[in-house]
């Protein structure tokens, strides 16, 4: 059984994230939203991104409360907006690990190590599986 899901193990995401034109890697107009250089309205991804950090913040408020189900609703519903949200990989692979689903844990934590390969979380929980397995 892994530690339960607590506010230093899983920081909350920020609720204003910063946002770049996925073209010109630039940050939109201040006002209109609108990369400076293209012109593409910037609005739409930055929605997906305020989203994503509320199912996130969602999720692990239900995570640290047991409530595990809900938990993971939530951060898949995060990780629909946002594939490569890292945190979201970790939390969602510590909750999965906590309801006994060591398959989607390992799975959450290898796509967490693919978008982060250093991550120490991640890392730390495939290695405390593999302790659990032999």
């Amino acid at each position: 059984m892994t530690a339960p899901i607590t506010a230093a193990a899983a920081p909350a995401r920020r609720s204003a994230p910063g946002v770049t034109c996925p073209v010109c890697r630039v940050p939109p107009h201040p006002r209109t939203f609108t990369c400076p250089d293209c012109r593409e309205d910037l609005a739409p991804l930055a929605f997906l991104r305020s989203r994503a950090d509320r199912a996130y913040n969602l999720g692990l408020d239900l995570a640290k409360h047991g409530l595990g189900e809900q938990a993971v609703a939530a951060l898949e519903l995060a990780l629909a907006d946002d594939g490569s949200f890292v945190d979201a990989l970790v939390v969602l692979g510590k909750v999965h690990a906590q309801l006994g689903n060591e398959a989607e844990a390992r799975a959450a934590w290898q796509r967490a190590l693919k978008a982060a390969p250093d991550h120490p979380s991640a890392t730390a929980g495939l290695a405390h599986l593999d302790r659990l397995a032999t």
